[in-house]
């Protein structure tokens, strides 16, 4: 994850088997620290959690 203080965001990133960090695509940007977590949690494509 990664603030954007000057735009008041969160945007979400996970790393592919490539090794990059690559934005996470169902939905790449949040509006707060707990949509982030909770997005994360939800993980719909298995991303973070495999």
């Amino acid at each position: 994850m990664d603030n954007e203080i000057k735009h008041d965001h969160w945007k979400l990133f996970w790393m592919m088997l490539d090794l990059k960090w690559h934005s996470y695509d169902p939905r790449p940007v949040v509006p707060t620290l707990s949509e982030a977590l909770i997005e994360i949690k939800n993980d719909v494509h298995g991303c973070f959690f495999g």
